[in-house]
């Protein structure tokens, strides 16, 4: 592979610039694995509540104060659940982009020769112009259409002022 030489700029110029994030492999790992239990919870919560206040309100004879009670339970419900499946598939498209990214860090370790450990990038999701930091080495990563293959060519950032971000404890 030939090396060529660009220059990328990371956000604003001058004092008080943004300083560009880039992601171990670790914290890639974590973010797909991560689960939103505390949403789960919560609708789970929400429908046990209806449960009971809907038994009451039939042993009550059908209680206007019970019968409020359901139907707003029985709304938050349903909001909760239209929240819980967007969440869901939201999740999934995530987990299935952290899958390929985990893939390619992996690929790319392995043609570099380095750990997987050792290598780090600016986006959590495979996009074309991506910056990877390999041991203080920066590349820029071209991928085909399809995402299926990639080129890696040397690059210089004009500053390096970057935060990496690691996994949580």
């Amino acid at each position: 592979m030939t090396e060529a030489f660009s220059y990328s700029s990371l956000g604003k110029h001058g004092k008080g610039g943004i300083s560009l994030s880039f992601y171990t492999y670790s914290y890639i790992e974590q973010v797909g694995q991560a689960s939103h239990t505390a949403w789960y919870v919560i609708s789970f919560l929400a429908l046990a509540a209806l449960f009971v206040v809907s038994i009451k309100y039939l042993r009550s004879s059908f209680s206007s104060r019970y019968r409020d009670l359901v139907v707003l339970l029985f709304l938050a419900v349903i909001f909760l659940g239209g929240m819980q499946y967007g969440d869901y598939n939201r999740m999934k498209s995530d987990r299935e982009q952290t899958s390929r990214m985990v893939q390619f860090v992996q690929s790319l370790s392995k043609d570099l020769d380095v750990p997987a450990g050792d290598i780090k990038v600016n986006s959590t999701n495979l996009k074309q112009g991506m910056l990877v930091d390999v041991q203080g080495t920066f590349y820029v990563i071209h991928f085909n259409a399809d995402y299926t293959s990639f080129q890696y060519e040397r690059t210089h950032l004009l500053r390096r002022d970057i935060q990496i971000v690691d996994k949580e404890d």
